[in-house]
């Protein structure tokens, strides 16, 4: 069987991939070792943060732009919640990272925020606790994203215009031609052949691309608490938040939406893709989560509704990797996002298509070469 692209990853930067293809009109086939929706990667766990007054860097921001356009576009065709602008708020001193840098892009890109003292946050949302000495940033266009309902529908609305998905059916290995690629996979008739191969294989992405890329995968959890006083943290009037602990891990959380606030470490999780024992959620992590998170906001945990964990595919220097392999132009890396990419889902999707149908991208992805670790 010939197809136009063969996308190996179903997660959300898979999936956008094959439904930005397929809308092209391009033939595509999609292969994934699970099930779509699956809890074993980094696209799973109900919600995402999506905030554009970018700490980690403000050449990520235009890019954001185009992904935010895409979310709202996405949200009234489907007419579906998949963004939900409940704001994000910031929270941290003001020379940290995390408020330096999210108004650095904000200025920078001429994002909106309002910066507060932490009176004026508590006053407005009276289940925050934040000392005297931070600031609060408030960006109220931010907002959350419902994840498992954006790849249901993307692989709904690919299949719809001619997409094909081979689910419980991994890659095995791949050869480069001059003019495409041979692909075997898991299942019968296992050769498939395209013009063009797209790796979006995350924490699996050294053994699928065979390269030797210096990336570390790292396990995190996440739990979702019942809020002890109803309605406090509802996201109807509560924003998502990321708070800059200084030394500390920086911590997280997502408002209520009718089972729970979500709250989670971003980083310092430990290293290599878990075992099952290793994906269970131990009383002792809640507990540390719920001692960390009570600080900051006193009423939101009470009865844990859901844990699990999920993957970081860590870079260096966390930024992306979107490029040509080095052997050949027909097979593309799209992967390792260092814990921060699933917001940009629609503008990768986008990219990844435009690198194939059109020969590049309209977008600066120069930061996201495979150069920088490989010397090429």
């Amino acid at each position: 069987m010939h197809y136009d692209v063969i996308v190996a990853g179903m997660g959300i930067h898979g999936l956008m991939t094959t439904y930005m293809l397929a809308r092209r009109g391009l033939k595509v086939v999609a292969l994934e070792p699970e099930m779509v929706g699956h809890d074993l990667g980094s696209s799973h766990g109900m919600t995402r943060v999506h905030r554009r007054a970018y700490f980690e860097a403000p050449f990520y921001v235009p890019l954001l732009k185009r992904a935010d356009e895409i979310w709202q576009q996405l949200t009234d065709e489907w007419e579906l919640p998949v963004l939900s602008r409940t704001g994000v708020l910031v929270i941290g001193p003001d020379d940290g990272r995390l408020a330096s840098g999210s108004l650095a892009s904000a200025r920078e890109h001429g994002i909106p925020v309002d910066v507060m003292s932490p009176d004026e946050a508590m006053l407005r949302w009276s289940g925050l606790h934040i000392p005297q000495d931070h600031v609060a940033i408030f960006e109220p266009e931010g907002g959350v994203l419902q994840v498992e309902q954006v790849l249901h529908r993307l692989k709904l609305m690919a299949g719809s215009m001619g997409a094909k998905f081979m689910e419980g059916c991994g890659l095995v290995r791949w050869e480069a031609c001059p003019d495409g690629v041979k692909v075997r996979h898991e299942q019968k008739d296992p050769l498939i052949e395209a013009g063009w191969l797209v790796l979006a294989t995350g924490a699996n992405l050294v053994e699928t691309c065979r390269l030797d890329l210096p990336l570390q995968v790292e396990r995190q959890y996440q739990v979702v608490f019942m809020p002890k006083q109803h309605g406090l943290y509802s996201a109807s009037d509560f924003p998502a938040i990321a708070i800059d602990r200084g030394d500390e891990l920086m911590t997280y959380g997502i408002p209520d939406f009718g089972n729970g606030v979500k709250l989670a470490f971003h980083h310092g999780g430990r290293s290599g893709i878990p075992d099952r024992d290793g994906r269970v959620v131990t009383e002792m992590e809640v507990n540390r989560l719920r001692e960390v998170a009570s600080e900051w906001l006193p009423q939101a945990c009470g009865e844990v509704t859901g844990k699990w964990t999920c993957l970081y595919t860590n870079t260096p220097d966390e930024q992306f990797i979107i490029d040509w392999h080095l052997a050949s132009r027909r097979v593309l890396l799209l992967s390792c996002c260092s814990g921060h990419g699933y917001k940009f889902g629609p503008v990768v999707g986008e990219i990844a298509a435009q690198m194939i149908a059109d020969g590049g991208s309209s977008h600066d992805i120069s930061e996201f070469r495979i150069g920088r670790f490989t010397g090429n």
